[in-house]
């Protein structure tokens, strides 16, 4: 049989391979997870286990494979021993959780013993098998090689396919098997298969392909010395191949972290986002290892030199594209809302331009490598070996280096840069130690000139916030129709704008925005916003605690923006919240938003511990009378694992008698059987399981060992003291036991009927079906609350069991109220008074004066906090003296002085009004919780007061001057502001107003008022003022206005504007719920 022949026979034995190969690696990782945490520490310990393993597989293996009298037969028992090795991986696997967690974890051992541990345990579960594995090229290598091969390319050929073949596990594993047949049952499929290729090898060694092996084994003993000894390294040059495959595997795995951290805000950074990128890279080394295969050539120090550079070009490429690269992702999100199938196209369309240019090159130049360490079949198992281990030896070093070090020190996109710098310095000495030895060659002038652009490209301004912060993945940005020129430019700018600092940490990255409040971003994604989303953050712990008979110890899972936590720590009985962050960065969250959270990172009662969650409740001895978890969304990797059956009953045992598990759930990007999953898993660990609503789109289940009804008495009296009281008052609009009861949705019989009719299944960390339903649907447009809501209505458990007396009544106008607040449409409720809900929706629509008339005809005082703030609001804005009385206690200060300055400005009392305005402006600096339509309406008059004052507009400009607590209101205020100093007509202030607020969105008031400014202050920037605004004239110029008017033809007069337009409110009555994790743009 000839070489060729055996060659394509053995092959699709290798693809088979890497295939089983990678679903092991999924496998064990998703395994070991669940036992370690997901922390960049317990995953490198796993990630170096098993890249060892391999390597000092290659390595000893690879010795014997070239001993061996027939290579073929060493790899069908390689194989036998790779499927038994796996297969009983997760018996090992509990008994690794058992020896962890006995020992207390990292909580017990500190950071550096829980890594030394890890490391053991994960050598006793992947070592063998991953050992065995790392043989299996090396062996199948010498059966196949011959002594003619003098570059090595059947080598690569194998090294392709083998590579191919892992495409084809990480595809299945992550897009079907995983959740279809669990992760135990996936992996004991893949040893099925494995088995079968051992078998098939067994009996291909024992025929005419094994005697071709044999005989090749023993015939190129004699000839391939003098091949490798007419066209290998000379002696001096021999640490260059180990060195060369080291640096191809440190360069390479560095770019897969960068690669994961970048790609991920684009595409969604869910499982199938990660899975994608890994089949992508894998797809272009394949491809890569048969394009060398294909070249018939010797390997050289100069194609070496060449591949480098190629490589660093094709990474420098997608580098400078930038932002243009996100804008294209932003332009495929409606193919991507079509279906998930064509979600995937779109992830794999972009993920390609970055990551598969370079993966091509990286598999080309692995290949050659080997090349590099001889010629022909001599010693070739020993050569792959050794290149694996070099290979091996360089990855885990860019894995821990990039994970620990590199990327939070420099950043992602700095990182990105420095591995294209590493390859074109490395591309330089190959290139200056193939002269020395060879002259100068055509090799080593291509690869100067290929290293040229390269390195003009690595100094492009690269990914910017509008790649990193704006949502692209997340389905949260959105162009619209406005896919113009002018459009475009609007959403770079905002999104360049918005941020008010990011840095990569060890697990994310993270940013701070300040879209009409602070947010923060994770990966990309709005995690939380502390004022839009304080309904859910302010008050699901807080609700807990009013069900609580006496809560003293609280665990909060998720820091955020620190609100939970803070708003637990203020209650006067709490002696202790212990709060679980995976990401440092996350402190820096919390703390910037003190004036919001009660200050929570310096409350002596909180304290905060970073770590995996799982690890730390199956380790702690503690137990708290709430649990109250809330972290990303499941879609995010990772995440899921804190929606299952196991991490609740870890959670269980940490609760005390009596006390609440509550589970945040969101309502929006998912279907209704995904929430009912998550309430049926939750019903596996706690027998009752009551539904309650918090804000728009956010659910919380509240689990416990026992029904409880609701003691409305206590939940009246603890609302009648701090910090309930303001608590309920800001995030709620409610001070009243009736309000709390509005939000109630379900009763424990609602989700016992859910798991009797089979509505939602048993999430479990072996098959984790809510990972994969959330993240098909993120970015989609519906929302399923109303769903819950009447079918709970339907089945008639949309009422609490209740202790103590209630009004009705009030609770239906409560749920009225809430629908205001959510900026739904006010829907009558049974019995609720119809002129009431007729002034509700006169408010709405901003009709105070019909509304005032609407609400009048009810003949009684407001009867709720809420109602009372939207009548005294509208009393103040149309000059209604009753005001004062309607004004309730306890409104915020800030709120008070502006409501009153608006009463006294359409009552014709500018002075008062001023000097009212001018106080609530300062007292909202400490004061985060102001209506928005309160001070919306405010802008607006102070800009009216101040047109023709200059004096007046000097006072008020400099009340505005500094940001409101959290930057609530930023852009509104930024506006009214510039357009004040405007109208102080003093230099000095107008130009404050600009340099203190930069950068601006690309509109028409920012850049004209820069300019202006810089005009009256004869600014030096004013050249560059000019030119950014000429620019957006430019993209909004009328149709044809570069046409001359023909001769006697007059050209229309512009509109004459006696004043300066209102403020245009960039934020709506809603605060910016579109900031939010449940968004309206978010989350339609």
């Amino acid at each position: 049989m000839n070489s060729s022949s055996s060659l394509r026979r053995v092959a699709p034995l290798l693809f088979l391979s890497g295939a089983c190969a990678l679903i092991y690696q999924v496998a064990w990782f998703r395994e070991l997870r669940l036992i370690f945490g997901a922390s960049t520490a317990a995953s490198a310990a796993v990630l170096g286990v098993f890249m060892g393993g391999l390597g000092i597989g290659g390595r000893v293996l690879g010795k014997r494979a070239d001993r061996a009298k027939n290579p073929l037969d060493l790899y069908a028992r390689l194989e036998l021993g790779v499927a038994v090795a796996a297969a009983i991986t997760p018996a090992l696997v509990r008994v690794a959780q058992l020896v962890y967690l006995g020992v207390g974890g990292a909580a017990t051992l500190g950071s550096a013993g829980a890594t030394l541990v890890r490391l053991v345990l994960s050598v006793v579960v992947l070592g063998p098998p991953a050992l065995l594995m790392g043989g299996t090229l090396p062996a199948m290598a010498r059966a196949v090689e011959q002594a003619s091969d003098a570059g090595r390319q059947r080598v690569a050929v194998l090294y392709g396919v083998n590579t191919l073949g892992a495409v084809v596990g990480t595809v299945g594993a992550n897009f079907v098997l995983i959740e279809v047949f669990g992760t135990r049952l996936t992996l004991w499929l893949a040893c099925l298969v494995n088995v079968l290729v051992a078998v098939i090898a067994r009996v291909m060694a024992r025929g005419a392909i094994g005697r071709d092996a044999k005989a090749a084994s023993s015939g190129d003993e004699g000839a391939a010395p003098r091949a490798h000894a007419e066209t290998g390294l000379p002696a001096s040059l021999r640490w260059f191949p180990p060195f060369a495959a080291g640096i191809s595997g440190l360069a390479f795995m560095l770019m897969e972290l960068v690669w994961y951290r970048m790609l991920a805000p684009l595409l969604g950074g869910s499982s199938y986002t990660f899975g994608l990128i890994l089949a992508i890279a894998l797809f272009g080394i394949g491809i890569g290892g048969l394009a060398y295969a294909r070249t018939k050539r010797p390997a050289t120090l100069s194609m070496f030199a060449v591949t480098c550079a190629l490589e660093a070009l094709a990474l420098a490429l997608p580098y400078a594209l930038g932002d243009k690269l996100a804008l294209f992702a932003l332009l495929l999100r409606p193919l991507a809302r079509a279906s998930f199938a064509t979600s995937v196209l779109s992830w794999s369309v972009i993920a390609a331009i970055v990551v598969l240019p370079a993966a091509i090159i990286s598999g080309y130049q692995f290949s050659l490598v080997i090349g590099l360490y001889g010629r022909g079949a001599k010693n070739v198992a020993r050569d792959v070996g050794n290149a694996y281990l070099a290979n091996t030896i360089g990855s885990i070093a860019g894995s821990i280096g990039g994970g620990f070090g590199l990327i939070p020190l420099l950043s992602a996109p700095r990182c990105w840069q420095a591995v294209a710098v590493l390859l074109l310095a490395v591309a330089c000495l190959a290139t200056v130690l193939d002269v020395r030895e060879r002259r100068l060659s055509l090799g080593a002038l291509a690869s100067v000139v290929i290293a040229v652009p390269a390195a003009l490209m690595l100094a492009a301004t690269g990914p910017t916030h509008v790649w990193r912060h704006s949502g692209i993945g997340a389905g949260r940005a959105d162009l619209g129709m406005d896919v113009s020129r002018k459009g475009i430019e609007a959403f770079v700018s905002k999104a360049r704008a918005k941020i008010v600092w990011e840095m990569d940490g060890l697990e994310s990255s993270v940013a701070l925005g300040d879209d009409h409040g602070y947010n923060f971003i994770v990966n990309g994604k709005i995690d939380g916003h502390i004022i839009a989303d304080s309904g859910t953050q302010v008050m699901s712990g807080l609700l807990a605690a009013l069900l609580h008979p006496n809560p003293r110890r609280a665990l909060v899972i998720g820091l955020g923006t620190g609100s939970t936590a803070g708003w637990l720590g203020a209650i006067p009985s709490m002696d202790h919240i212990e709060v679980l962050e995976l990401e440092p960065a996350i402190v820096r969250v919390a703390r910037d938003c003190g004036p919001a959270n009660m200050n929570v990172m310096d409350n002596p009662k909180v304290h905060v511990t970073l770590g995996d969650a799982r690890e730390v409740l199956r380790t702690t001895r503690e137990r708290y009378d709430i649990v109250f978890s809330e972290p990303s969304n499941p879609y995010r990797a990772g995440i899921s694992s804190l929606y299952t059956e196991e991490f609740y009953r870890a959670a269980a045992e940490r609760l005390a008698d009596g006390g609440f598990f509550v589970q945040w759930v969101q309502t929006y990007e998912i279907d209704a059987g995904a929430v009912a999953t998550a309430a049926v898993t939750l019903r596996q660990v706690f027998p009752s399981v009551a539904v309650w609503s918090t804000e728009r789109g956010d659910l919380v289940l509240i689990g416990s060992h026992a029904r409880q009804p609701v003691d409305v008495t206590r939940i009246r009296e603890r609302l009648a003291t701090e910090p309930y009281r303001t608590a309920a008052r800001s995030a709620w609009r409610t001070t009243s036991a009736e309000g709390v009861l509005a939000h109630f949705v379900a009763t424990p019989q609602f989700v016992d009927t859910l798991a009797e009719q089979g509505l939602g299944a048993v999430n479990t960390d072996d098959q984790n079906f809510l990972e994969f339903a959330f993240a098909r649907n993120v970015g989609n447009q519906r929302r399923v609350a109303d769903e819950i809501y009447n079918f709970a209505a339907r089945l008639g458990v949309d009422r609490p069991e209740v202790e103590g007396m209630f009004d009705p009544l009030l609770v239906q106008e409560e749920k009225v109220l809430e629908r205001v607040l959510q900026k739904l449409p006010a829907a009558p409720g049974p019995d609720v008074p119809p002129a009431l809900v007729a002034a509700l929706r006169s408010f709405q629509a901003d009709d105070f004066a019909g509304g005032l008339r609407a609400w009048s005809t009810l003949g009684r005082a407001p009867r709720t906090y809420h109602e009372a703030m939207l009548v005294a609001n509208a009393a103040a804005f149309v000059g209604d003296e009753r005001t004062e009385t309607l004004i309730p206690e306890g409104t915020p200060p800030a709120e008070q002085s502006l409501l009153r300055g608006i009463l006294r400005f359409r009552n014709n009392d500018p002075v008062v009004a001023v000097e009212l305005f001018e106080r609530g402006f300062v007292e909202a600096r400490t004061e985060p919780w102001v209506h928005p339509s309160t001070m919306l309406i405010a802008l607006d008059l102070v800009l009216k007061l101040g047109h023709k004052d200059p004096p007046v507009a000097r006072r008020l400009a400099v009340a505005l001057s500094e940001p409101f607590a959290v930057e609530s209101f930023r852009w509104s205020r930024i506006e009214a502001f510039m357009r004040l100093a405007r109208a102080a007509e003093d230099p000095k202030l107008c130009v404050q107003a600009i340099e203190r607020n930069e950068p601006f969105p690309m509109e028409h008031v920012y850049l004209e008022s820069r300019v202006i400014c810089f005009t009256q202050a004869n600014h030096p920037r004013l050249a560059e003022a000019e030119d950014a605004f000429g620019r957006l004239l430019a993209n909004t110029r009328p149709f044809g206005a570069d046409i001359p008017t023909p001769p006697g033809q007059k050209r229309p007069s512009p509109p004459v504007v006696d004043a300066p337009e209102p403020p245009r409110p960039v934020e709506d009555a809603t605060l910016g719920l579109d900031a939010g994790k449940d968004a309206e743009s978010s989350s339609p």
